[in-house]
């Protein structure tokens, strides 16, 4: 199930995944078609984020490889599933884009006070 690593000078090429246990791919993958449209999910969203920028059967792989991920530290650690929700990727990506343009207006001259101004306007 792990992604291929076609990497060439630092720049990474597109390859496909590797190869793996046939019926656990299987299954991983029904579960992320399932976990797809499950309402108010973290997985769901990143489904569709994914789906829109690739195509559907890379988005399925690539939440395949979340579950498959998430069921091995359920197992390592003891501890139970915890969805964070549709949201929380709408929240990252208000978190980044945040400190981005702050340190962009810093690199442009701006000391932390304007930009504390500007935060409390906006």
């Amino acid at each position: 199930m792990c992604r291929g690593n076609n990497e060439s000078a630092g720049k990474r090429k597109s390859d496909r995944v590797r190869n793996g246990n046939v019926h656990l791919k299987t299954a991983l993958v029904e579960a992320a078609n399932a976990a797809s449209r499950k309402k108010d999910s973290y997985l769901k969203d990143k489904f569709f984020r994914i789906k829109a920028r690739r195509r559907s059967n890379r988005a399925a792989m690539a939440i395949a490889y979340k579950v498959l991920i998430a069921a091995y530290h359920m197992l390592s650690t003891g501890s139970t599933y915890k969805d964070v929700g549709e949201p929380y990727l709408d929240r990252v990506a208000k978190y980044r884009i945040t400190n981005q343009l702050v340190h962009r207006l810093e690199r442009l001259g701006y000391d932390s006070y304007d930009v504390q101004l500007i935060e409390k306007i906006a």
